[in-house]
């Protein structure tokens, strides 16, 4: 399983769904021109990957973020995950360094976990696709 950020141009999500086979993958979209701050992206991950309520309160932690997108368990039904972020160049426009980070824990994080590590570290894990299309 090959987990990946894409820079995609507007319109080619669907291409890339095709071209990587990526069916029964959950998918989950922001829109970046909506989210101007940290705590307005946490806001938004928690909606798009419909996180059971209070279950992911301390949004101002990094951490957290990572523990609870590497768990996921409530959409563990589908083979992978996407998530989709339109107008990826205005979202944070002026947090460079936190938009950044978020990056960095995809790659990092994230993605690596759900490609191999999830097998290790989770009993009864499952590898699973996750991709992260950054559109404009």
């Amino acid at each position: 399983m090959n987990n990946q950020t894409i820079y995609i141009a507007k319109g080619q999500e669907k291409q890339i769904i095709k071209k990587y086979n990526l069916k029964n993958y959950y998918i989950a979209k922001l829109d970046g021109s909506n989210i101007h701050t940290f705590s307005d992206y946490m806001n938004a991950i928690i909606i798009a990957f419909q996180f059971p309520k209070n279950m992911f309160i301390n949004t101002n932690s990094i951490d957290a973020y990572n523990d609870w997108m590497r768990d996921l368990t409530w959409i563990d039904q589908y083979d992978g995950y996407i998530l989709i972020i339109e107008n990826f160049e205005q979202m944070m426009s002026s947090y460079p360094k936190e938009k950044g980070i978020i990056m960095d824990e995809f790659r990092e994080t994230i993605c690596p976990f759900w490609k191999d590590e999830v097998l290790h570290t989770v009993v009864d894990g499952k590898a699973k696709g996750f991709f992260v299309l950054l559109v404009d």
